[in-house]
């Protein structure tokens, strides 16, 4: 014999079943108001679902509520938020030379500890008359110094250069640790190892475009 529980159990099966059967018969209904005639009907902009109703109001807007506080600062007191400025790059040497440029574009944006720089440069004038044309040359004036670490702290990836050394097929740079420039290295020919970039291997004309990508403290 059945106890009590499983007779209510299933006298309330008998009533959702009788209560689904007039919900499908009722022809009242448009045709494209019907979505799942099995499970859902909708009349007049009234959802019935089970014993639950909702209903859509076509005039109700939503407005946005008011701005929440700023987030938290990032570790060590960086911010979430990125901040962007402009940076003014430099070609230099460790020696007393002389390299003139002109900057088209020079952006930067800091987002936490990583700071991203586009530039896009053209040397005007270079000391033809320095005596040691083979110092190395770097790309210096980055906006923030970098981070302190053993090595290098981020890369130079030069887009577009034009007017260096015709032998030149590889370009590219390593920021330096500490330190707000970044050594600039080349290769003559492919597979072949990278070396500074000189003063040597800069003309007038020389175009040098691209982003630097590197970590601060």
């Amino acid at each position: 014999m059945l106890d009590q529980t499983e007779r209510e159990l299933i006298q309330l099966n008998a009533t959702l079943v009788k209560q689904h059967q007039v919900l499908c018969s009722d022809e009242s209904l448009d045709a494209q108001q019907r979505y799942n005639k099995n499970e859902v009907s909708a009349r007049d902009g009234i959802i019935n679902f089970g014993v639950v109703s909702t209903a859509h109001d076509p005039n109700y807007t939503c407005s946005p509520g008011p701005a929440g506080p700023p987030g938290p600062p990032g570790q060590d007191g960086h911010s979430f938020e990125p901040v962007s400025g402009v940076w003014t790059p430099q070609i230099i040497t460790d020696e007393d030379t002389e390299i003139s440029i002109e900057i088209r574009n020079a952006n930067y944006t800091v987002l936490g500890k990583l700071v991203i720089c586009t530039f896009d440069c053209k040397i005007m004038s270079v000391d033809v008359n320095h005596i040691n044309s083979s110092v190395p040359v770097f790309l210096s004036g980055l906006p923030i110094e970098s981070a302190i670490d053993i090595g290098y702290v981020g890369n130079v990836i030069f887009s577009y250069y034009d007017q260096l050394d015709v032998n030149i097929t590889d370009l590219t740079g390593t920021v330096i640790s500490a330190s707000t420039r970044a050594a600039i290295w080349f290769s003559k020919a492919p597979g072949q190892p990278l070396s500074l970039l000189e003063l040597g291997d800069l003309q007038s004309e020389t175009v040098m475009c691209g982003t630097v990508v590197y970590f601060i403290k």
